[in-house]
């Protein structure tokens, strides 16, 4: 092993002790990982972290550490599921929240706000065609002001 190789492998291995130790386990202490091991379709175990050294000397970073590369979550998914979201609007804001209301009183955790649809699609709100095929697929907030009325009668602490 070159001196270089052996520098970066030491740096590598440092880097992993200081995210176990200050990252991950504090989230260990709050929400264990799901399994003792893991395994890919081929039954070889996944190990928990993969670091630079693992990948060809990419700078991947590390799970749950900025810039978030490998995601907000230092155990990624191994100690929570990922959520499954409900994606939904309807013609106003109004009806969207009365809809989103509904959603939470029968235990829906994850919404997502289907919100102006012809933006999502790269055109004006305006052209004929998306608002033709949007109008009843989404709400229309093409406007701040209509966004924040939604906002403000919508509880967002939860």
């Amino acid at each position: 092993m070159s001196p270089e190789t052996k520098e970066a492998v030491t740096k590598a291995e440092t880097e992993k002790q200081h995210w176990e130790e200050e990252t991950l386990a504090k989230v260990l202490e709050k929400t264990p990982e799901r399994r003792d091991r893991f395994e890919g379709v081929s039954l070889e175990p996944v190990e928990r972290l993969y670091t630079d050294a693992d990948s060809d000397h990419v700078e991947v970073g590390f799970p749950g550490e900025y810039p978030y590369k490998r995601g907000i979550h230092p155990t990624g998914y191994r100690g929570r599921l990922w959520t499954m979201r409900q994606f939904a609007g309807f013609s106003s804001p109004e009806e969207t929240n009365r809809r989103f209301k509904y959603l939470m009183s029968q235990g829906q955790t994850g919404l997502s706000v289907a919100y102006d649809l012809p933006a999502l699609w790269g055109s004006m709100q305006t052209h004929r065609f998306p608002r033709a095929r949007s109008v009843n697929a989404v709400s229309l907030f093409h406007r701040l002001q209509i966004l924040k009325s939604f906002l403000m009668v919508f509880p967002l602490t939860r």
